[in-house]
């Protein structure tokens, strides 16, 4: 059985820890908000002015999930760990069901930022949840960089076209399903003009060599021209050419 896989919005910061998915009235079914705390503590969760039934994993900082709770739409009633966890994982509500995670489980956390290395070792255990960051997170972060990238990208009819240059100013707004900075409006470089996208729907993100983009810091080392280590060499599975 193919394991499930996760795009996570990251929440690192206390502001974005409060705000979380307030307001928001869609969540597409693979994509997810992690919580990460820095370090393991009690936590705890709410959810007022939170439209969207959610599951919430409470997981260790070595990607272990040690609990797993349902919260009710505009609720305010705590939900709260049973112990101290670095990260938070919410979900819509019956996906870990659906995909037979339960406690126990093995997450795989985006990769660290510089600093947290000590992370890296546990992330050779085999995962139950790959989790990748989040496209919103990633384009936003190219979006300040002003990169030129290539995506990879299906229609709502599940028809692959061709790969698409895009290149800055980004405009995020949500959907008409709802789901907040859902719609990426970009540079068309083969139209030469203005073109909408759904994020939901890229299939993939890679600069002009071709490169895979998985992560904000993918984003700092391509914009740096740093060069890939031997094991990001190895984790490139073909290239596509400039457009």
């Amino acid at each position: 059985m193919k394991k499930p896989k996760l795009y996570a919005e990251i929440a690192k910061t206390p502001e974005s820890h409060l705000r979380g998915l307030m307001g928001r009235k869609y969540l597409p079914y693979n994509n997810s908000m992690l919580f990460d705390f820095g370090k393991e503590k009690l936590l705890s969760f709410w959810m007022a002015n939170t439209y969207i039934p959610l599951q919430i994993a409470f997981i260790k900082a070595n990607g272990k999930i040690g609990q797993i709770e349902r919260m009710a739409p505009l609720s305010t009633r705590a939900v709260k760990s049973n112990s101290d966890y670095r990260y938070a994982l919410e979900v819509n509500d019956g996906w870990f069901d659906d995909n037979n995670i339960y406690i126990g489980a093995q997450a795989q956390m985006p990769e660290m930022e510089p600093g947290q290395e000590e992370q890296k070792p546990e992330q050779k255990i085999s995962p139950d949840i790959p989790i990748t960051q989040s496209y919103k997170d990633i384009l936003k972060h190219i979006d300040n960089y002003k990169m030129k990238v290539i995506i990879e990208y299906t229609t709502k009819n599940n028809l692959d076209l061709p790969p698409k240059t895009i290149e800055p100013p980004f405009e995020f707004k949500e959907t008409a399903e709802g789901d907040a900075d859902g719609l990426l409006t970009a540079w068309d470089c083969q139209k030469g003009r203005f073109s909408s996208f759904i994020v939901e729907n890229i299939i993939s993100i890679k600069d002009l060599k071709g490169n895979p983009i998985n992560n904000t810091q993918d984003v700092e080392k391509i914009y740096k021209n740093v060069p890939l280590t031997p094991k990001d060499e190895q984790s490139i599975k073909g290239k596509i050419g400039v457009l």
